[in-house]
C-alpha cells in the first residue's frame, strides 16, 4: 500500500500560463476585428455621403443646365452637407472649391490632413470627392481615396484620368 497523498486540487502555474496565452490570442482577435468592421463602416458611409452630394449636384444639373456655383445646405437634410466620417465631430464638412478647371477629376492632396475640407468640388464639370485620412503611406491613403470615392485613381498626384 501507498501512504495517502494529499490531493492537488489546483492548478499548476505551466496551466495558467497556457489559459492566459489563449485568451490573449482570442482577445487580439477580436480587437483586430472590430477594428476592421470599424473601418469598413467609415468607408461605407464616406461613400455615401460622396453619392448623396454628387446626386444633388447632378439633380441641380438636370434641373438647371449648369452645374451649380457653390454647394447648397438646403439640398441636405437638416439644411447641413453629409459628414465626414473621418472628421471630428466639432468641424462643420466646408467644402474646397475648384473653379474652371474643366479636366481635373481628382483633388491634388487625397488627404486633408487639416481634417476641416473633407470635401472637393469642382465647378467646372460637376465632380465632387471626398478626402481621406493619412494611412500611414501614400498607396494605402490612395487605395481608400478609391474606395470611397469609385475611383480609380493610381498616383498620389493624379489630378485627371490617365
Amino acid at each position: 500500500m501507498h501512504p495517502c497523498r494529499p490531493s492537488n486540487s489546483g492548478f499548476t502555474l505551466v496551466e495558467l500560463l497556457i489559459v492566459a496565452i489563449v485568451l490573449a490570442i482570442f482577445a487580439g482577435a477580436v480587437v483586430t476585428n472590430f477594428s476592421d468592421s470599424t473601418n469598413d463602416s467609415r468607408a461605407a458611409a464616406a461613400a455615401a455621403a460622396v453619392r448623396a452630394v454628387q446626386g444633388s449636384i447632378d439633380r441641380h444639373h438636370a434641373v438647371n443646365g449648369s452645374y451649380p456655383a457653390d454647394l447648397d445646405r438646403a439640398w441636405f437634410q437638416a439644411y447641413k452637407l453629409p459628414t465626414s466620417p473621418y472628421l471630428t465631430p466639432a468641424a462643420d464638412g466646408t467644402v474646397s472649391n475648384v473653379q474652371d478647371i474643366a479636366g481635373k477629376i481628382y483633388p491634388t492632396y487625397k488627404s486633408d490632413l487639416r481634417h476641416d475640407r473633407p470635401f472637393w468640388y469642382n465647378r467646372s464639370n460637376g465632380i465632387v470627392r471626398i478626402r481621406v485620412p493619412y494611412q500611414g503611406n501614400e498607396q494605402a491613403t490612395i487605395d481608400l481615396f478609391n474606395r470611397v470615392n469609385g475611383t480609380s485613381v493610381t498616383e498620389w498626384d493624379q489630378e485627371s484620368a490617365l
